[in-house]
């Protein structure tokens, strides 16, 4: 059982596996919530970001990040007032999937503030509800203030536009417009809006703050807003006031809507419905709960494990939604997007799909692809990142495994016009897009037979290694390898054998010049850059050994059984650490020119040296592959939010969200702040590949496209684990016992009390329940 005491530290997890915070979190905890076009990130004081992204994937930023969000509930007979976002003197803050609860308990009162997104709409609900536990009769005024920017561009003068704002009687509420010739779109006008009448307004900062301050609005201390509209030339904010009276021994609530707008009518469209259906408020937010349990749903676990059991079922799944919807926030990775697919995929097959098309459609003519698209600066989008195209084959062979869908492969796509001439290219199917992906990654290759680095691989700040075409990745030819099999399964499956032939024909080519070149007598190298100095050897001072290059020999199959069991002993005693693995070992202390950026980081720090979670998941994968039940489940507990890094009495820096998978954290090597989160939660491809970690690897359920094949890979101290799944219309209960306490091994399968042969459930499609019985052991 992991000890989670890093979690109970700032508050407890609840039955419903949601999370109440008790007191002041040591890092920025938040929560994030969303649909297709509207994001916002929450922290445990309101503050975050808003943002809106339309169809061709433009940003419009309602709120700018670390915003703050204030509801304040004034008494006017007493005058005393609460800040709802001030929890911490008489309250708690309780997250769960979709919905921020902020709770006050002065004397006589309840007071709950809760944020939410709407399901469809471009907007988030500020809902407040005040029980009047008291002998008698108060009226409350309560205050919104938002502190909006509806903006996300650049201008030929840098960020500034003009942006009046104004009440709107038809709206009953502040509709402010982006004013520019420059805006890229009409959607850059923002409103707050409330379910009652307003009784007063502002526009202008320095008119509601006043002499106060953003916790102390001089509008909350005298009980009336200035009603003062925002012309366009200051630093501008909402704030509306509402009065809600609330009987003895009663209970009232009200809201807050704010979101952007394209026209004004869609605006008052939304104002009046909040108004003419009380209650609006809170039958969404219910929808919104209900939405999120059916989407989480399709994959449930029962593991002997409960705090790894509660982040699989509840929050790893709405995590990983998250990024697959809105990737890295910003913008869109190729790869990014790719993985995500991989990873919802069983959870959501028609976003995996989206993301697959959406992605193939950044694809060059010639096979390249791009690193990134979409977001007002798309991170790295015109650097030469060399792995996207690797990334391809994962993801449709995955997407055609779990629906059984192989026409998508003929679905037609287009490519980016030709990246030298300009000029547009015919559209290919899906097959087409991937088989040219795949070439272009083989046909790319250096002196020694490798695939070229470019301008960085899955590392993106190895970014000096290859820009004069020169570099050679050692990872990158491993994971070329390792989605050639991939691919020619999939051509095999189709029964296109002349592809797989030579795809296996391709991936033998690269095995032969990764063990010729690659090899460094204990483990593999990382690259080669242009000036033929070899990264991630031990003839380095800095940087000797890498993660991935080891853990990704051992998933492609590259493998003699003496360099398997020697790159894994590399990982062991050099990589691993109470911590979890760190990317790289040593860290390095100095700049190494004709490498990247890694080397300019502190030791530990990011890249260089870190616990990097998304890679430490792909170590857990090739823990499986290779049989290591123990290992790959102590990994897995080690980095999981609360895990045993950040429980650990060892870690005094730990500071991340016990609910969300962070990025990456501290290596050992950093000098003060090894153990603490770093980059941040929430958005990280760590979340597709925890999933599969768990899902596919540890519990062995794998898709394939024949139906479900059970190979487990079990820590030897579990006795049984389940796991229930839909897959292809059906549901699977698949209960594995495993008596001899071994980690892998499977003796017999019952389905429906009938033995099958082999290891693999066919698909029956049949929209039914099925039982499966797995008994693992030495036979």
């Amino acid at each position: 059982m992991t000890a989670c005491t890093h979690a109970a530290r700032h508050g407890r997890f609840n039955d419903d596996d949601s999370y109440t915070i008790t007191s002041s979190p040591p890092g920025p905890w938040c929560l994030y919530l969303w649909n297709a076009h509207y994001l916002a990130s929450v922290d445990v004081a309101a503050r975050g970001t808003g943002m809106f992204k339309d169809d061709e994937h433009r940003r419009v930023t309602l709120r700018r990040a670390g915003s703050p969000r204030k509801v304040f509930v004034r008494d006017m007979r007493s005058g005393e007032w609460w800040d709802m976002t001030d929890w911490a003197k008489d309250g708690d803050v309780v997250v769960r999937r979709g919905v921020i609860e902020f709770h006050r308990r002065p004397a006589g009162l309840e007071l709950c503030l809760s944020i939410f997104v709407d399901r469809v709409k471009p907007m988030e609900y500020w809902h407040v509800s005040i029980a009047n536990r008291g002998g008698r009769a108060r009226r409350f005024r309560v205050f919104a203030l938002n502190h909006l920017d509806v903006g996300g561009f650049k201008t030929r003068f840098g960020n500034w536009y003009s942006t009046p704002g104004e009440f709107d009687r038809g709206a009953n509420g502040m509709l402010f417009r982006c004013i520019s010739l420059e805006r890229p779109s009409d959607w850059h006008n923002g409103f707050l809006i409330a379910s009652r009448a307003a009784t007063g307004f502002d526009g202008l900062e320095a008119n509601a703050i006043g002499s106060g301050s953003w916790a102390a609005p001089e509008i909350v201390a005298r009980g009336r807003c200035t009603n003062t509209p925002e012309i366009g030339d200051d630093r501008f904010l909402a704030a509306l006031s509402i009065d809600v009276p609330v009987r003895q021994r009663s209970a009232a609530e009200a809201a807050f809507v704010t979101g952007v707008y394209r026209r004004r009518a869609d605006a008052v469209r939304i104002a009046r419905a909040l108004r003419a259906a009380p209650g609006a408020a809170v039958r969404e937010r219910a929808a919104v709960e209900k939405l999120w349990e059916r989407k989480c749903s399709a994959v449930r676990v029962g593991l002997p494990d409960k705090a790894m059991e509660r982040i699989v079922n509840y929050w790893l799944p709405y995590q990983l939604h998250l990024n697959a919807v809105w990737t890295r926030i910003y913008s869109h990775g190729f790869r990014d997007s790719l993985q995500d697919a991989e990873g919802v995929c069983a959870l959501d097959p028609g976003r995996a799909r989206h993301n697959i098309e959406q992605a193939l459609m950044h694809e060059y003519p010639h096979g390249r692809c791009v690193r990134s698209w979409g977001g007002v600066e798309a991170a790295l989008k015109d650097e030469f990142y060399a792995d996207s195209p690797m990334w391809t084959a994962r993801a449709v062979a995955a997407y055609v495994k779990e629906t059984g869908d192989r026409a998508f492969l003929d679905a037609r796509l287009p490519f980016l016009p030709d990246i030298k001439t300009g000029n547009p290219a015919p559209p290919a199917s899906v097959y087409e897009h991937v088989r040219r992906a795949l070439r272009f990654l083989y046909g790319d290759r250096g002196a020694h037979g490798l695939v070229r680095i470019h301008q960085g691989d899955w590392c993106d700040t190895m970014h000096q290694a290859g820009t004069q075409g020169r570099g050679e990745s050692v990872w990158l030819s491993i994971a070329t390898v390792d989605a050639l099999n991939h691919w020619a399964g999939l051509a095999g499956a189709i029964g296109d054998h002349a592809e797989a032939r030579a795809c296996r024909g391709m991936a033998d080519a690269l095995s032969r010049a990764i063990g010729k070149h690659g090899w460094d007598g204990k483990w593999y190298r990382a690259a080669i850059n242009d000036d033929g100095m070899w990264i991630g050897s031990k003839a380095n001072r800095w940087g000797k050994v890498f993660l991935n290059p080891q853990s990704w020999s051992v998933l492609a199959g590259i493998n003699t059984p003496g360099r398997q069991r020697s790159v894994l002993d590399a990982i062991d005693r050099k990589l691993d650490s109470w911590l979890g693995p760190h990317l790289l070992w040593p860290a390095y202390r100095e700049e190494v020119k004709g490498i990247g950026a890694l080397t300019g980081f502190g030791p530990g720090a990011i890249e260089n040296g870190s616990v990097y979670s998304h890679g430490a998941c792909f170590k857990i994968a090739a823990d499986c592959a290779a049989g290591r039940g123990d290992h790959a489940y102590r990994t897995w507990t080690t980095i999981m939010p609360g895990g045993l890094a950040d429980s650990s009495p060892r870690n005094t820096n730990a500071c991340g969200e016990p609910f969300a998978f962070t990025n990456c954290r501290f290596g050992l090597e950093h000098p003060t702040l090894a153990g603490r989160a770093n980059v941040g939660a929430w958005a990280t491809g760590t979340a597709a590949w925890a999933f599969l970690a768990a899902t596919e690897h540890i519990l062995g359920v794998q898709r394939d496209y024949a139906g479900l094949r059970i190979n487990p890979c079990l820590p030897r101290h579990w006795k049984s684990a389940r796991i229930i799944r839909r897959f292809r219309g059906a549901t699977y209960d698949i209960r594995i016992h495993n008596p001899e306490g071994v980690s892998t091994g499977v003796v017999s399968i019952t389905v429906d009390g009938t033995p099958i042969k082999g290891t693999t459930v066919p698909a029956c499609a049949d929209a039914r329940r099925h039982r499966v019985d797995v008994v693992m052991g030495e036979g």
